[in-house]
């Protein structure tokens, strides 16, 4: 075993993600990427910009609904909205 004196010894290097990430060249996407948004988040984002898609008088009669009991859930237009929906993830047309 060889026994360095302190100058001769290299300094260390330090370790962790920090220092990995120094020693990476600046990482940059190609300039070909793209990205395609579902037609839900479309939807999403044109009715953010259009207003508040909050309608507290809406949400009162929902819960007033609820609360007596006269609250009906229309399964057919939930089913057909789910299968819409997974339909557009999957890139294909509904009926």
């Amino acid at each position: 075993m060889k026994i360095h004196r302190t100058g001769d010894m290299p300094s260390p290097e330090p370790a962790g993600p920090e220092a990995a990430a120094r020693k990476r060249p600046e990482a940059q996407a190609p300039a070909g990427d793209s990205v395609r948004l579902s037609g839900a988040s479309r939807e999403l984002a044109e009715a953010s910009q259009a207003g508040s898609a909050f309608d507290p008088q809406k949400v009162e009669a929902v819960k007033a609904a609820i609360a007596n009991g006269s609250f009906r859930v229309d399964t057919g237009k939930v089913a057909d909205a789910l299968i819409a929906s997974v339909a557009d993830l999957l890139g294909r047309k509904t009926q």
